[in-house]
């Protein structure tokens, strides 16, 4: 069934030889979870009924048309924001097309969180091992499906918009992999977990820390960046016009302060999830 359902591509239809897209239903998948059993009730008081908005255990995929079977598969797993979900997360910022362009050898995840929902809860992802749980049933199922010869993990790179920094931070601190994880890229996307982002980056040579941010997250990472320093772990501070791709390779945490992108273009109006990747361990 598992199978079946990957091989079903997303309408409308994709072209032969361009990527390879599709959504399954995984039990790692974040939800259902316990958390979320009686629904959610946002600041406004508005409830989001569990039935409606925690019930999907969707999972997109994206395989790149780049893409070559090895030893262990690459994975980048990216953990969306308020009121979205994985269809529109896809179209809306072209997250398919950038990891095209990207160029790197990795398989793209996409976790349903709260679906069409004001919340930053990701269920069971944000349990010990949730990560690990759900790459693993990611690689068997790809396995299965004969589009990988091994359920082996290789790197893993973490990525948020807005409110997938919950997750991300919980990944981070327990989410199991942890030799795995070498890049979490923040977009627009401090509002909490910084010690959780700190210790990563601080955690070994290896690591890299990317966060863009607007105007109303500076404090949020000055405060990240203090913390660093701390830790005496390394950054950068990029201007916005002012930097090339040459300038992310470093392996410590960057800094980039845009003042013309708003909170929603942050992810691809100037394509910076592919740079991000473009220039990650996976390069």
């Amino acid at each position: 069934m598992i199978t079946a359902l990957l091989l079903c591509l997303l309408a409308p239809p994709l072209p032969a030889g361009d990527w390879k897209l599709a959504v399954v239903q995984l039990p790692s998948a974040p939800f259902p979870p316990e958390s979320r059993r009686e629904g959610y009730i946002a600041g406004d008081k508005t409830l989001f009924p569990a039935d409606k908005h925690y019930s999907d255990s969707s999972v997109g995929i994206v395989i790149p048309d780049n893409f070559t079977q090895g030893d262990a598969t690459n994975f980048i797993v990216h953990f969306h924001g308020h009121r979205n979900n994985v269809n529109n997360v896809l179209k809306q910022f072209g997250l398919q097309e950038q990891l095209n362009r990207s160029g790197v050898n990795a398989v793209l995840v996409i976790p349903q969180g709260p679906l069409d929902a004001p919340d930053s809860g990701f269920g069971k992802l944000e349990d010990a091992g949730g990560l690990e749980n759900l790459l693993n049933d990611v690689a068997t199922t790809l396995k299965d499906a004969g589009k990988i010869k091994t359920d082996k993990i290789g790197s893993v790179i973490l990525t948020a918009h807005s409110g997938g920094y919950k997750a991300t931070a919980a990944c981070l601190k327990h989410g199991g992999l942890a030799e795995h994880i070498t890049d979490a890229l923040l977009f627009d996307a401090t509002y909490g977990g910084l010690d959780q982002f700190a210790n990563f980056a601080a955690g070994g040579e290896k690591r890299r820390v990317v966060s863009i941010f607007t105007e109303h997250l500076a404090s949020e990472n000055y405060m990240l960046l203090v913390m660093l320093s701390k830790l005496s772990s390394p950054y950068s501070l990029l201007m916005e016009d002012d930097w090339k791709d040459e300038d992310l390779l470093p392996r410590r945490t960057i800094f980039i302060h845009t003042r013309k992108l708003a909170h929603n273009d942050v992810v691809s109006k100037v394509d910076y999830f592919a740079r991000f990747l473009k220039t990650s361990s996976l390069r």
